[in-house]
Formats: structure tokens, C-alpha cells, sequence
């Protein structure tokens, strides 16, 4: 069964090379992107790029939660784990 995948893999990329070289380009690409945006999104004045942040952020700086990076509050997860 292994060797049939194999076979079958080698196949398709020997006769699909610009199709699988551009789905590897573009997932690469995302998956850089993504990790660029996680890591930006830990910065509060990263936000100020795409949207109009500036009171909130002043709030922010000014609250108890000072110390907490935006990202801790604003990620999707479970409410329940709030």
C-alpha cells in the first residue's frame, strides 16, 4: 500500500510540479503571515496600523491591566475559560 502511495505521490509531482510548487508557495506564505500577525498582536501599538486605537490604548496603559498583552483578552477561545 506504501509503495502505491509513493508511486501515486511521485506521479503527481512530477507532472503537476507548477501546480504543487505554487500550493506550497501559498500555504508557506500564510503560514508565515499568520505566525508574523500572532506575534505582532502581542504588541498593544501594533492594532494602531489598521484600525483607530489611540483611547483605548491610553485606557489600557492607565488600567490594572497594564501588564496584560492585548492578545491575552482578545484571542478566540472557550468563554468559559475566561
Amino acid at each position: 500500500m506504501t509503495g502505491n502511495f509513493m508511486e501515486w505521490w511521485k506521479s503527481t509531482v512530477r507532472n503537476h510540479r507548477p501546480i504543487v510548487l505554487v500550493v506550497a508557495v501559498v500555504v508557506g506564505l500564510l503560514v508565515v503571515f499568520n505566525g508574523a500577525f500572532f506575534v505582532a498582536a502581542y504588541f498593544p501599538g501594533s492594532c494602531r496600523a489598521c484600525h483607530y486605537m489611540d483611547p483605548y490604548v491610553d485606557q489600557w496603559k492607565a488600567s490594572a491591566h497594564a501588564n496584560v498583552s492585548c492578545i491575552k483578552c482578545t484571542t478566540s477561545r472557550p468563554s468559559s475559560s475566561r
